[in-house]
């Protein structure tokens, strides 16, 4: 027996131009309640992902300190990429993605791991391999810091971009603020700096973030250079 698909289909009536009007507003009302939710919810992931991984960078820098003092201030700690080898080499992080950072914009790492190894077991050889060129990163690292200097105030990464006011054109969260690890290790997010942390003298407020800095310090920028606090 041969079935007409077409008789099973019920017929129904048509929408008017009214109640698909209807029916859009609801459904933009409905947009206008979800999109932000959405929003919200991935920036907070983002925004997780870095906190984490600057917690776990600040975890194998502290543990570096505590087990073999402060960082020397030779050719491996030149530029980040050196400081990055350091700690690979001597075992504390040899994962470039706690440098580059899934929410930035810039190349990711197109290797696992900073030293291969090989390298590892020579604790001679490097690889620039693991940090894509231009070298940019999405930390800046504080070094030469005293045993003297306050833990909880005193920082020693933060999220590229918070060097004076967050926006500098390149910040990793652009104006919306940015993370800072201090030296007790915690990882703490500012929207903005002045009047938050105090200065390397405890003093006064600060301003910015470089009044934080300890005079002597050296900052290990984003890209690649070493700039010396005065």
């Amino acid at each position: 027996m041969k079935i007409n698909i077409k008789e099973k289909i019920k017929k129904g009536k048509a929408f008017t131009l009214i109640e698909l009007a209807v029916v859009i507003a609801i459904i933009a009302i409905l947009m206008a309640f979800v999109l932000p939710a959405i929003g919200n919810a991935v920036e907070r992931a983002k925004k997780g992902s870095a906190e984490n991984a600057m917690k776990q960078f600040a975890k194998a820098y502290l543990l570096y300190r505590q087990d073999k003092g402060d960082f020397p201030a030779d050719a491996t700690t030149a530029n980040l990429e050196a400081f990055a080898t350091l700690l690979a080499r001597e075992e504390y992080l040899n994962d470039p993605n706690f440098y580059i950072l899934s929410v930035d914009s810039i190349p990711k790492p197109i290797r696992k791991t900073i030293l291969d190894g090989q390298a590892l077991v020579d604790k001679t050889a490097t690889t620039s391999e693991a940090f894509p060129a231009p070298k940019k990163f999405s930390i800046e690292v504080i070094v030469g810091l005293s045993e003297s200097c306050p833990e909880n105030t005193t920082p020693i990464a933060y999220t590229r971009g918070l060097e004076g006011s967050f926006w500098n054109g390149d910040a990793v969260f652009g104006a919306k603020g940015g993370y800072i690890a201090f030296l007790d290790g915690q990882v703490k997010w500012f929207a903005d700096i002045s009047g938050k942390l105090m200065k390397a003298d405890m003093t006064a407020v600060a301003s910015n973030i470089m009044d934080a800095i300890p005079s002597g310090a050296r900052i290990l920028k984003s890209d690649n250079t070493v700039t010396n606090k005065p």
